[in-house]
């Protein structure tokens, strides 16, 4: 009975790993700017997942004195996301180091609710004035496999319980 429980719980993990959006690594993703210019500033940025989809997008922005020497871990960060085919309202998020793994760079986590091409600006602020730097993202439609996958181990789960009940009962019965 208890190997039985074990297997059905292995199966579910399955079902969750299957279902689950990939988690976004704080401080991981694609590299969409390196070094790039925002006033006295320089700033790389990171995009996880690295194929954005519409759902949760996590920005991670490493921000540097302008000669790239010294990271700054004291200015304000704010993630501004637009989406170019005017389909959905402009957002802004404030980037922190509070969440960050190594606390170097600001993490800001946005919900994008439309497929396309959103314009990204990274703005920054601090001591020496502010700045801001751009790029594109274009995010696709919301997968739709990881729910067949995830239906399919669902229908895999209920056949081994009806298998077992019934073993079960035949045993007992005989």
């Amino acid at each position: 009975m208890r190997r039985h429980i074990a297997t059905l719980m292995v199966l579910l993990g399955w079902v969750l790993l299957a279902v689950a959006r990939p988690a976004a690594a704080h401080g991981g993703g694609a590299l969409l700017l390196s070094s790039a210019a925002a006033g006295p500033y320089k700033v790389t940025v990171w995009v996880a997942p690295p194929e954005a989809r519409v759902g949760p997008v996590h920005v991670s922005a490493a921000v540097s004195d302008a000669d790239g020497l010294n990271i700054l871990t004291d200015v304000q960060v704010m993630v501004e996301a637009v989406h170019l085919e005017g389909a959905a309202a402009a957002q802004t998020a404030a980037a922190s180091t509070e969440n960050s793994a190594n606390k170097f760079t600001y993490e800001a986590d946005m919900a994008l609710t439309e497929a396309g091409r959103y314009q990204m600006t990274v703005m920054v602020n601090g001591a020496a004035g502010g700045g801001e730097a751009s790029f594109e993202l274009d995010v696709k439609p919301a997968s739709q496999a990881q729910w067949f996958v995830a239906g399919g181990i669902g229908l895999i789960i209920v056949a081994v319980v009806v298998v077992y009940r019934r073993r079960q009962a035949y045993n007992s019965s005989a």
